[in-house]
């Protein structure tokens, strides 16, 4: 039974992780699942991997040694690996789509699986293939699989699960690298195609790829809301490979520039809605970096016992080089960095697992790889002597593969920008020179966090996506901040007893400034508190209470919008939202009740989060107040819910407070 599972040729990963719940369930099931834990070599991996993520890694590796390293300095020497024939026997044991749908031939799995994936191709003895299937599985495919129309991914994204299709990523141009938002590469509309002209450079799998997930501008506007992905076949006319990249490393996988000249294709290859190809590929970056961590695991642990093994031989002064305190001194930093970086990684993973946003600790596995891989493969180097300059050995190909990996995928300075603007805003009670003065009070400077910017997916898609995908990504919109004022501008925040104005803000309004708050019943408490505290006017109305508006003072240009989202408002609210004119409202405070009880809270209570319908509603109101130049700059949970980090994604509140300033309206001074 198990030779027949085993069968490199014919093993399928359902049969795999059937046989593993098998093994597991059984009393010789527990012996194997022993010897199967004592092949992954930390035991920290238990953490993270359960026996079926053992076993499909042990299935993966049968396949690693029987088919690919066995060829792997052939195909370095040549600077090409054939990878239709590669990707095909990946494909048929269900190794391309680990996370992908059922319906299109995927395994349907979480994402630790592509995780558990990505460290056993680790095992090949180079970092060019990895890359490749990486591109495939994690950079080219995602955004196809998850807005893709149901022909694109029966015509691209199935072959490409099983391996019958090579894909690439057309996304880096000649002067556009880590800022992809400067792209050149144009599609226009005539009719009912597109024509392409421009040109792409650095693409993976360039010279055998079947199709290009292609990032190009489909109109004018602003630069990331004009973008589209195209699925581009790599046979059309006009497709031309200008040159194959003569690389430093990486050389067993081809890496192309390619030009488009009047390339015609259908606008139906455009993936999801026109004009959010730049949001795609955004949501694509965490996958992309953590499994660049995970895929150099193995490696670099390698490149230890190798180097272990090689100076406990290799003798200087009468006496092994491993026994000179420096070396295996060095050794033991790089042991702890490699666990450190485990750690860290398996951490991101179960968080992004969770539905957190994890935006700031992949950067931290991406940054921490990169620099990690440079320091290892060096040290080790140095300890092979003259044997280490040679290309006859595997330290010095990773010491030449893996620079890449502080440069390729955002380049280690990117990380750091993206940590730095994930850290936690200031204090706002900082030290007094840096708190705005009296006459710049009111200016704002702005900086967007690329990162962040339109998460969302259209409207039109969310009804498409399913509950645990739209609290994954409300969850993760509503902890994320999208751009940094230096003045920060609050004006009130939420507190067990309602909303209260911020004693410690730096802010001051301009007097008289107008606040328009949604309030509930007859209680304004915010809304005085404003007034007394500022001298503003304010203009409250409660939508409940279906009559003439509270007004106190004359009408002035909107400076604060109060909203309070919860149970019956959820009906009311959004329709008045959307009608109303909010193009001269300088700041939203938006509090987004998701779950019904939050007020009432009943530890029996089991009715603890939001509907799908809910969800989806707040999705699209914020994806509203996006389109209309809002902004969160700041961010929080609400502390009057107790079901925070009380239970599971799948249980836990939505409630949350959002700070949202005006971008058309505040540039420079408002």
């Amino acid at each position: 039974m198990l030779r027949s599972v085993w069968s490199v040729r014919s093993c399928k990963l359902g049969d795999v992780l059937a046989t593993a719940r098998f093994l597991s369930t059984s009393s010789t099931g527990h012996a194997q699942s022993e010897t199967a834990a004592a092949s992954v070599k930390s035991a920290a991996e238990d953490i993270l991997y359960k026996p079926e993520h053992i076993q499909m890694r042990q299935s993966l590796n049968k396949i690693i040694e029987q088919e690919i390293n066995p060829f792997v300095d052939e195909w370095e020497e040549e600077g090409f690996f054939p990878a239709h024939q590669v990707f095909k026997k990946l494909g048929d044991a269900g190794f391309l789509g680990v996370t992908k749908p059922v319906e299109y031939g995927g395994a349907g799995l979480d994402y630790s699986y592509s995780i558990a994936v990505a460290e056993e191709l680790g095992s090949i003895n180079c970092g060019g293939i990895p890359m490749a299937i990486g591109v495939q599985t994690d950079m080219a495919t995602p955004a196809l699989a998850r807005f893709g129309s149901d022909k694109l991914k029966k015509e691209f994204l199935a072959p490409s699960i099983l391996g019958e299709y090579v894909s690439c990523l057309g996304v880096s141009e000649v002067g556009s690298g880590s800022d992809v938002s400067s792209i050149q590469t144009r599609a226009e509309t005539r009719g009912d195609d597109l024509i392409i002209n421009g040109g792409k450079m650095w693409t993976t799998s360039g010279t055998q790829a079947d199709w290009m997930c292609l990032l190009a501008n489909t109109s004018e506007g602003a630069p990331h809301m004009n973008k589209s992905l195209i699925c581009l076949p790599m046979d059309l006319p006009g497709v031309h490979i200008a040159k194959k990249i003569n690389k430093m490393g990486m050389l067993s996988s081809d890496t192309a520039q390619v030009f488009f000249e009047d390339v015609r294709v259908p606008r139906s290859h455009i993936i999801g809605e026109e004009g959010q190809g730049f949001t795609y590929q955004m949501l694509q970056f965490q996958e992309e970096r953590l499994w660049a961590a995970g895929a150099a695991l193995v490696p670099l642990q390698k490149l230890i016992e190798e180097t272990i093994k090689y100076t406990r031989e290799r003798k200087i002064f009468g006496q092994p080089v491993l026994y000179n305190q420096a070396v295996h001194y060095t050794l033991a930093e790089m042991e702890t960095e490699v666990e450190l970086l485990r750690a860290l990684l398996y951490r991101a993973v179960m968080l992004y697992i969770e539905g957190q946003d994890v935006t700031k600790l992949a950067s931290m596995c991406k940054l921490k790889v990169g620099r990690l891989a440079r320091e290892l493969t060096d040290k080790c180097l140095q300890f092979w002597g003259g044997m280490g300059f040679t290309n006859e050995v595997l330290v010095s190909r990773f010491y030449r593969d893996f620079r890449l990996l502080s440069i390729g995928g955002g380049a280690d300075e990117v990380m750091l920008s993206i940590i730095y603007l994930n850290l936690q805003p200031p204090p706002e009670n900082g030290p007094a020179d840096q708190l705005p003065s009296d006459d710049d009070a009111e200016k704002i400077v702005q900086v967007p966090n690329r990162e962040a910017q339109l998460v969302l997916p259209p409207r039109t898609q969310l009804a498409n996506l399913s509950w645990d995908e739209l609290a994954h990504l409300y969850h993760r919109y509503t902890t994320q901040v999208q751009i940094l004022c230096a003045a920060v501008e609050r004006l009130g925040h939420v507190t067990d007893g309602g909303w209260e104005v911020c004693e410690d803000s730096p802010y001051r309004p301009s007097s008289p400034c107008l606040v328009y708050s949604f309030g509930v019943g007859e209680d304004f408490s915010f809304d005085d508190a404003v007034a007394r505290r500022y001298g503003c006017e304010v203009h409250s109305f409660d939508p409940s209470m279906k009559a003439e508006d509270h007004k106190r003072g004359s009408s002035q240009p909107l400076s604060i919008l109060k909203l309070d989202i919860e149970e019956w408002e959820w009906d009311v609210l959004p329709p008045l939202l959307h009608d109303s004119h909010l193009s001269d409202t300088k700041q939203l405070l938006i509090e987004l009740h998701q779950c019904d009880g939050c007020s009432r809270y009943d530890a029996e209570q089991t009715d603890k989060e939001a509907t799908k319908e809910r969800y989806t509603t707040a999705l699209g109101i914020l994806k509203d107040l996006y389109d209309a130049g809002f902004r969160i700059f700041w961010q929080h949970q609400n502390p009057a819910c107790r079901y925070i980090s009380k239970f599971t994604l799948a249980e836990r509140s939505g409630c949350c407070e959002l700070h949202m300033i005006q971008t058309k309206i505040t540039q420079g001074t408002k």
